[in-house]
């Protein structure tokens, strides 16, 4: 997009072309989410219950980037469980989500967690669903959109180059959490996402964690919006726009 890109306005209308660049970008996402997400794929997937499956999408979007708790979820949204893992099975075959797992690959005493996480294939989409694209983001809903719009761009770039990075993220019965694990053909990388501008040594830790229960050789990586590239204890903590343009050497 060049001098075009706003990372605020991609954050809450996303990054379709025609609905990121024109004036109407909002209302043309009102009208695909109505047509496309609440009637095509419904019919498509012969779905019988509009309003369940309606009802669903809301919480879908509600929940995106959280770890999937099927009897929780069923509970909150008096939907069986089996109806919602179908309904998630819809989102993800008609390419709506994408599914990330929890990375169990550890050696210690720990118990990682295994549950998936989803996320939309754009963050407008999900907002939109939400109604809250028209909004001023605060600093608290920026932080998680942040996070799952540099998971995005990841996946775009594993799937556009071909390169088979297998995805994951972690967490564990310690509540150490990292926001993404990448494992390609030169290595292991875990990666720390920060929506601010100004680094933090105690981004540190879960990283410093993470390394120690794993065997093999592990790269850290923390991405960040500041303008600085530093390196502390091992870790390189890199601006976004770095890590993006780069990704290609820096993996």
């Amino acid at each position: 997009m060049g001098d075009k890109f706003d990372l605020k306005k991609a954050l809450g209308l996303g990054s379709l072309p025609e609905i990121y660049l024109e004036d109407y970008g909002s209302d043309l996402l009102e009208e695909y989410i109505n047509t496309y997400l609440r009637e095509e794929i419904m019919v498509e997937a012969l779905v019988r219950n509009i309003a369940s499956f309606s009802h669903f999408l809301n919480l879908a979007a509600s929940i995106s980037w959280q770890e999937l708790n099927y009897t929780k979820l069923a509970s909150d949204s008096e939907i069986p469980k089996e109806t919602l893992r179908r309904y998630l099975d819809i989102l993800s075959e008609t390419l709506i989500i994408k599914k990330i797992p929890g990375y169990t690959h550890i050696h210690s005493s720990r118990k990682a967690v295994q549950k998936e996480k989803f996320l939309f294939f754009d963050l407008g989409v999900r907002n939109g669903i939400l109604k809250i694209q028209k909004n001023r983001m605060t600093n608290d809903q920026f932080g998680p959109l942040f996070e799952q719009w540099i998971v995005l761009q990841v996946i775009i770039f594993n799937s556009y180059y071909k390169k088979n990075w297998s995805l994951f993220y972690y967490r564990d019965d310690k509540k150490t959490e990292i926001d993404l694990i990448i494992e390609t053909s030169k290595g292991i990388y875990a990666i720390e996402i920060k929506w601010s501008e100004k680094y933090r040594s105690q981004w540190l830790e879960p990283l410093q964690v993470f390394r120690s229960l794993h065997k093999k050789k592990v790269n850290l990586i923390i991405v960040y919006r500041g303008t600085h590239q530093l390196e502390e204890d091992g870790i390189r903590a890199l601006p976004f726009e770095k890590f993006l343009m780069e990704i290609s050497t820096i993996l």
